[in-house]
Formats: structure tokens, C-alpha cells, sequence
């Protein structure tokens, strides 16, 4: 059972379900980052001149104000490749065999659920916490590529957002990566299996909750 703060265009899968296996690159910067009108422009430029298949997903206040706009003629020109979505099911995305990378502003909980699906990253932190979950997951983990140039929130434009693209979606580092999420989500499935250090955490915590519990009954 997952919880979405906007409401999730579903059809997205149907559309994936035509797509090649680990041919999409899924692109989603989560619920609250912001990006000026002519970022989200470059990154539509750099989207579109990929050639890659993608699915992005573009919040309706991705500018900070209702209504954000992609360049003119986007759209048409790229609807049998890019499919804009304004949310969807991420789990189920992130799950499906056609992604093959995942795009994202490094929020934990994105990453952690692209990794229990074995699902590199190209990570693009824009506050908080990102920018060291970013280093862990290209530096420490070896999971995932940086979007940015030293991890930072500077403006990127169109030219170097087309060439990271191609660049995790199409070469050699971009399947090391792959293998090493792949490696990843084995790992925790042994953790969260029965007997795995994860769920023995987890049931110590249950049974500490309930003993608590227990000590307050009159």
C-alpha cells in the first residue's frame, strides 16, 4: 500500500508494457523541487535531443506556479517516445522491466525504492538531505551517475543534460552501474527476508512496542 500526494496517472504502464526491456529512462524530481521556467526548458531540450525513450513525470507546480510549460511543439514532436505524465505509481514504475535508469533528485525514499528494485540512478539533488545520499549513491555505492557537475544545484543545460543521458542509458559505465544496483536490490532482499539483520530489527521493535505496551496496563 503506498500514500501519493497527487494523484497518479496509471496509464503510464500501459505505455511501458510497449516498450523495450530496460529501454526507458524514467524521469521524476519528486514533490517538492522546484526548477526556474528556463531550467525545466533545458532539460526538455537535453530530454528530446537523447533519442531516448522516456517517461517524465511533470508536476503541474514543477516551476513553483500552477501550470508549468514545456517548450512550444514538445509535445508533438516527441509523443511516440516521451510520454509526460503530472505523477504515477513510482513502485510500479520502478518495478517495470522496460526502465532502465532512473533519473531523480535523490530523495531517500526514491532512492531506496529504485534500489529494492534494482534500478540505477542519475542523481540531480536540489536540497536537504539529496546531496549526501547523492554521494553515497555514486561515490560509497557505485549505484548511480551525477547529473550535475560536482553534485551541486547549478544550472544545467541542455547539451549536458543530453550527453549524462546517453551517457547512463548507453555506455559502459551506465552497465556498471546497472549491475551494481542489480547487486544491491539482492542485498536487500536478504536483509528484509526472515532471519535477514532488517526484519530481526524490525521484530525486536515490535516486541519492545508490545512489552511497552504491557508495562502501561493498569
Amino acid at each position: 500500500m503506498t500514500v501519493s500526494l497527487w494523484p497518479e496517472d496509471d496509464a503510464c504502464l500501459e505505455w511501458l508494457n510497449a516498450q523495450k526491456p530496460r529501454s526507458v529512462l524514467y524521469v521524476s524530481l519528486g514533490s517538492i523541487a522546484i526548477l526556474s521556467k528556463e531550467q525545466l526548458h533545458e532539460v526538455a531540450i537535453g530530454l528530446e535531443a537523447s533519442g531516448l525513450s522516456i517517461l517524465w513525470v511533470v508536476r503541474d507546480d514543477l516551476t513553483g506556479i500552477k501550470g508549468a510549460s514545456l517548450p512550444q511543439g514538445f509535445l508533438d514532436r516527441t509523443q511516440n517516445r516521451i510520454r509526460v505524465v503530472s505523477w504515477c505509481p513510482q513502485l510500479l514504475v520502478l518495478s517495470h522491466e522496460a526502465v532502465g535508469g532512473f533519473l531523480t533528485h535523490g530523495g531517500w525514499n526514491s532512492s531506496m525504492e529504485a534500489l529494492s528494485m534494482g534500478v540505477p540512478m542519475l542523481v540531480w539533488p536540489h536540497l536537504g538531505d539529496q546531496f549526501l545520499n547523492a554521494e553515497f549513491i555514486v561515490a560509497k555505492w557505485g549505484v548511480g551517475l551525477e547529473l550535475s557537475h560536482g553534485g551541486t544545484k547549478d544550472f544545467i543545460g541542455s547539451k549536458r543534460i543530453e550527453s549524462m543521458v546517453r551517457k547512463f542509458m548507453g555506455s559502459h559505465e551506465g552497465e556498471v552501474v546497472r549491475a551494481k544496483a542489480k547487486e544491491m536490490r539482492q542485498q536487500i532482499l536478504k536483509v528484509v527476508a526472515k532471519g535477514g539483520s532488517s526484519n530481526n530489527n524490525l521484530q525486536s521493535f515490535v516486541t519492545w512496542v508490545k512489552h511497552q505496551a504491557e508495562l502501561r496496563q493498569p
